[in-house]
């Protein structure tokens, strides 16, 4: 698979990530065995495809009217380092922080790895702690 070819990979997946509530998406480009990587959700690994789709749910639910920004895209071999930002309005549960109907804005960056033509393993950092400020959960120093 080429530099671009992957590119256009990651670019679906975040696209298909826009895609609530239909988010079967995501099947057509990542493996079965999907590893999602990410310290700050609960349980920090999360390992296969039908639970990736379970807690985006979670999330989508909260702020269905999520949109994805992709700032950068880099492609060293067969893993893809991506920037991106997430808005959306916080209007229902995320965990146990009820709906405060405030807008977010987060940064994330994310590593792609690739396997073949589809997506093996994510690992991602996003502005955790920014998130719960704007949300109004944590004190802004």
């Amino acid at each position: 698979m080429t530099s671009q070819q992957s590119t256009n990979v990651v670019r679906r997946f975040f696209a298909e990530c826009s895609n609530f509530p239909n988010l079967e998406g995501w099947r057509d480009v990542c493996t079965p065995g999907y590893a999602h990587h990410d310290p700050q959700l609960p349980g920090v690994d999360i390992l296969g495809i039908d639970p990736y789709i379970q807690t985006m749910t979670g999330f989508f639910t909260a702020s269905p009217d999520i949109s994805i920004t992709i700032e950068d895209v880099f492609t060293p071999g067969d893993k893809m380092a991506c920037r991106w930002t997430f808005r959306g309005t916080h209007r229902g549960d995320l965990g146990p922080i009820p709906a405060t109907n405030k807008p977010v804005e987060v940064k994330a960056l994310s590593i792609h790895r690739m396997q073949g033509d589809k997506i093996a393993e994510c690992r991602v950092n996003h502005d955790a702690m920014g998130m719960m400020q704007q949300l109004g959960v944590a004190p802004t120093p």
